[in-house]
């Protein structure tokens, strides 16, 4: 019985170090036998991945064209400075990829980012507008200013 049993053991050794070699990959398979199928799915996958990213570039180069070329008609070219006539304001009122922008006493404040102007609208006011004396009759008067840039003055 004795032999038996060892056999049993060495049966077993042998049948656990085969299962650790199966599960770690150490098997006979070439390396290039099964990197080529993975290979071809990598390419595959980078292909859609490339049609994917020139599909979206192309659509913001588009959506940055349009903002691009108001910006050029509008932008002091010395300074950096945004020039705008009220009406030219309008145009920025957050929508349609646009920036949120509003006038305050003359300067042009980007709101774009600010929370409470989400969609370009705030406690029923629209970006794109002179709030002067809107900013006078508010709680907060113009202290909320201080978080926001100025990017432009408003030009006649």
């Amino acid at each position: 019985m004795r032999l038996g049993g060892n056999i049993m053991k060495k049966m077993f050794v042998l049948f656990i170090i085969g299962m650790i070699i199966t599960v770690s990959g150490c098997g006979t398979e070439e390396p290039a036998e099964a990197s080529e199928g993975t290979e071809a799915e990598t390419t595959v996958a980078e292909s859609a991945e490339v049609e994917t990213t020139e599909a979206e570039a192309k659509e913001t180069m588009a959506e940055n064209t349009t903002a691009a070329t108001a910006e050029e008609d509008i932008s002091d070219s010395d300074s950096g400075v945004i020039e705008l006539t009220l009406e030219e304001l309008a145009a920025y009122d957050g929508t349609n990829g646009m920036p949120a922008y509003i006038a305050v006493e003359g300067v042009i404040y980007d709101v774009t980012d600010a929370g409470p102007w989400s969609g370009g609208k705030h406690n029923g006011f629209k970006a794109g507008e002179d709030h002067t004396e809107n900013m006078k009759n508010a709680p907060h008067g113009y202290s909320k200013l201080k978080f926001v840039t100025e990017v432009g003055v408003i030009v006649e």
